[in-house]
């Protein structure tokens, strides 16, 4: 298990970036994506599991488990001991833990939703650890999907790839916070997708809450050729933003309405043949009208990929740089999945 560290270094940082946001640039003033390194109080990963006294423990089934937990308590969830092809959905509790298991649902959809209810305590945490998602039961399926706005949701050493996806069918994403989320806290993680990577663009129809702080550290996703299946390559590594109407217009300001700080640290991707760097991203280096502002730009001198113009009207900002290029995978499969335990 990653050494955890105390919530000490979390709590500082969310005080100096309150009143670094506090300083901001007004409305509309321009915004730089910032190339240099987070700061060591923001990024001290890897995330601590969060407490849990009292927990009740739940043990998961191979087929569907659609859970309703109770706000008032904190929950340990256990995957089985074979891979799971039933999709899991945790809507409500305290503090969660999810750590090890293996899945690959045979039900078209996410293959983890993580969900709020009416009673979701501000700032309680699900945690997902040590867990293999992949494509091998060949269903259209998202990794994780989120639609949490008062959850911090922390991915640790998980391995999400090969998802199966298509334009005119499913969409299937690595991580897609589309109801937004208080805080995501991404480190040591592999994804890919055939169709998109991280899908961080706010979704407007209708509008869902916010996306809130995101923080990617030590992270690579990589994309494929599809013979045969449109998009004949993987769409995005990385998508940020916020959807206009619709989605696929490139001109709306909106585009560039990041909806809270990004944070990136040791984040890689690699294109699929074929792709330029500044079109693996999202926005890409082809914006029109308003949105030019916040076309992406390639450096050939530092591999990496950034939005140099940025501009967000409601203070979003972009922190790091994209690095561009093969890297080892931060998580390979033999270190994840039905046999860690952390």
């Amino acid at each position: 298990m990653p050494r955890p560290r105390s919530l000490t270094a979390l709590l500082v940082a969310a005080t100096a970036l309150a009143a670094f946001v506090a300083f901001a640039p007004a409305a509309g003033a321009q915004i730089r994506a910032s190339s240099a390194a987070v700061p060591a109080a923001v990024t001290s990963a890897p995330w601590p599991r969060p407490a849990v006294p009292n927990a009740i423990r739940i043990r998961l089934h191979v087929g569907t488990d659609t859970l309703h937990l109770k706000d008032s308590r904190n929950y340990i969830l256990r995957m089985p001991r074979v891979k799971k092809t039933g999709p899991l959905y945790i809507r409500g509790g305290g503090n969660v833990r999810l750590v090890g298991g293996y899945m690959s649902t045979k039900v078209k959809g996410p293959n983890i939703v993580i969900m709020d209810d009416s009673g979701t305590r501000n700032g309680r945490i699900v945690h997902i650890e040590g867990l293999l998602i992949n494509g091998s039961s060949r269903v259209p399926s998202d990794g994780i999907k989120i639609k949490a706005p008062h959850t911090v949701v922390q991915l640790e050493h998980d391995r999400i790839v090969g998802l199966h996806g298509s334009l005119r069918g499913y969409h299937a994403d690595v991580v897609q916070p589309g109801g937004g989320v208080k805080e995501l806290l991404i480190d040591d993680f592999t994804g890919s997708s055939h169709y998109n990577n991280f899908y961080f663009r706010r979704e407007t129809h209708p509008l869902e809450p916010a996306i809130g702080r995101v923080i990617i550290e030590n992270t690579n996703m990589f994309g494929y050729q599809n013979p045969g299946t449109i998009p004949r390559r993987t769409l995005r590594g990385i998508s940020i933003g916020t959807q206009p109407d619709p989605p696929s217009n490139d001109s709306s300001a909106l585009n560039c309405n990041v909806t809270n700080t990004l944070w990136m640290r040791n984040f890689w991707v690699r294109p699929p043949r074929g792709v330029r760097s500044a079109q693996f991203v999202y926005p890409h280096d082809r914006m029109g009208g308003l949105a030019a502002r916040c076309d992406s730009a390639y450096s050939a001198a530092t591999h990496t990929v950034d939005w140099p113009r940025l501009r967000a009207s409601n203070g979003g900002m972009v922190h790091g740089r994209v690095h561009v290029g093969r890297h080892r995978a931060f998580v390979r499969a033999r270190t994840v999945g039905l046999h860690y335990r952390g």
